[in-house]
């Protein structure tokens, strides 16, 4: 079992609003809500690893979640 770290918990926490801001929106759209959760934490763990020190956390975050929601073939 993985024990997630506090950044971690943060960006899974940041890239949910994201992914419900775009659904809201009507920008994405996932079917199952829980494939948007196991999606957002993967990225976290991802974005963690990529961008650690990242001295513009909101709009690299953002980026990343619209590029992974682009590859994914949401957007």
């Amino acid at each position: 079992m993985k024990a997630f770290t506090f950044s971690e918990v943060e960006n899974v926490f940041e890239i949910g609003r994201i992914i419900q801001a775009l659904i809201s929106k009507g920008h994405i759209k996932y079917y199952e809500s829980n494939e948007a959760f196991l999606d957002a934490l993967a990225w976290a763990i991802e974005f963690e690893r990529e961008h650690k020190d990242t001295e513009d956390y909101y709009f690299d975050i953002d980026m990343f979640v619209q590029k992974k929601i682009r590859e994914k073939g949401l957007m």
